[in-house]
């Protein structure tokens, strides 16, 4: 029956008298037990709720107490209908309106955190009130059935076919409800994953591409049959997509199962440091066609993921962190090797940003034509931040500890003789 209980004129009269005092007091009890228990339970899964995500979190803030008044509102009509052996509508009444405001909330807010960053939200959020409200008054009060019959009358022509106006609005609400189902899904998902701890980056995004193409495709294929639609046409267009992607699309392809080829192997991560094609960067994304690195001076450069499988790909932190420094160093042939060596050391040892647990390497690379070359690489503790600092640092120290132990920086020089 799809008359709302408190609008069936056949239960108007028992509202009417002792009963209906009697759940209206059950009424008003349900709401303070609410209150306690939605405030107790909130209490103790709160911390649990939010480690898998903000999503949930929200969630919870949004669908306890309705949630709570619907299982209690419940369990108190089923306990007056067994102590006098009678409905208690009213009872009913409010647990079917704790379960109608309980899948308001849960829908808006869903749509509400999926727009977060739509400039629209406001807007969206109230249409979808006011859409969800509607269908609501219509299902509870029975003018669903009365919109039927007057708007089936009205016929839209769409070429040779035709629909009536009903089935249209019919079919507009299905795709709005399936693609709310799909949104919820998502976000769900994706608050889910993103949660978990004990996996690692990459096979987090993996997760998430893979979800949300799930959630494509079982909607689709939940919503097509309810629209009328053959599944089985579905293989001839299957068949048009690989030929596409045979031609034109094989590039995209290509990019895409590189994408999820590098989430698998652990390849590269995000936060790793990549020299690929002399550009360096770090990593700080991974989609389904590019990988984003940014680069020193701020700016980000966008890579498909194709290259990253058949291009040379170095990976600085690919199993730690550890990046060394090189330098070198010039000096003249006057200067004692020994006191310079020592010296480097000693300069070494000065900047505090240097990791002093790993032996630096120091010494004499080349002898060119006017000067002496020395090789020095040392190990930062940081070299992902601090490579910049660590390596302004010890050149200062190098060169004020040169000066003061006069130790020969040479220059290029050049004797002219004039001839008379």
């Amino acid at each position: 029956m799809n008359e709302f209980l408190l609008i069936n004129s056949n239960n108007i009269g028992d509202l009417i008298g002792v009963s209906g005092l009697i759940q209206f007091g059950l009424a008003l009890l349900s709401i303070l037990i609410t209150y306690v228990l939605a405030c107790s339970i909130k209490r103790k899964v709160s911390r649990s709720i939010a480690k898998i995500g903000a999503f949930w979190l929200g969630l919870l803030d949004k669908v306890i107490r309705p949630f709570v008044f619907t299982i209690v509102s419940t369990i108190a009509g089923g306990a007056l209908e067994l102590a006098y052996a009678y409905t208690p509508v009213l009872l009913y009444t409010f647990s079917i309106i704790g379960m109608i405001i309980l899948f308001l909330k849960i829908t808006v807010y869903s749509f509400d955190y999926t727009l977060k960053t739509n400039k629209y939200r406001k807007q969206i959020k109230t249409l979808i009130k006011l859409v969800l409200i509607a269908v609501i008054v219509f299902w509870t009060t029975n003018l669903d059935v009365v919109l039927a019959s007057q708007l089936g009358k009205i016929v839209l022509h769409f070429g040779k076919s035709q629909l009536s106006l009903w089935d249209f609005l019919h079919e507009i609400i299905i795709i709005v409800f399936a693609l709310g189902i799909m949104l919820l899904a998502a976000v769900a998902l994706d608050g889910w994953i993103k949660g978990l701890r004990e996996i690692d980056g990459n096979l987090k995004q993996l997760l998430l591409r893979t979800s949300k193409i799930l959630v494509v495709v079982v909607g689709v294929f939940m919503v097509l049959p309810s629209l009328g639609f053959d599944l089985t046409a579905l293989s001839v267009l299957g068949g048009a997509v690989g030929v596409g992607i045979g031609f034109g699309l094989q590039k995209i392809a290509s990019n895409f199962l590189s994408g999820f080829i590098i989430l698998l192997d652990k390849s590269i991560k995000i936060g790793d440091r990549i020299i690929i094609n002399n550009v360096t960067g770090v990593v700080t994304r991974i989609t389904t066609r590019y990988v984003v690195m940014q680069g020193f001076d701020g700016s980000e450069m966008l890579i498909p993921n194709e290259k990253f499988i058949t291009d040379p790909v170095i990976n600085q932190t690919y199993s730690n962190g550890d990046i060394g420094i090189e330098l070198v160093i010039s000096v003249g042939y006057s200067s004692d090797l020994v006191l310079v060596i020592d010296t480097l050391k000693e300069c070494i040892a000065s900047v505090p940003e240097i990791n002093q647990t790993k032996e630096p390497s120091v010494y004499i690379q080349k002898l060119n034509e006017s000067a002496i070359d020395i090789f020095v690489r040392v190990w930062p503790i940081d070299a992902l931040n601090h490579a910049t600092t660590v390596r302004n640092k010890l050149n200062i120290a190098i060169i004020e500890s040169f000066r003061k132990k006069n130790i020969e920086i040479p220059f290029p020089k050049r004797d002219i003789t004039i001839l008379k």
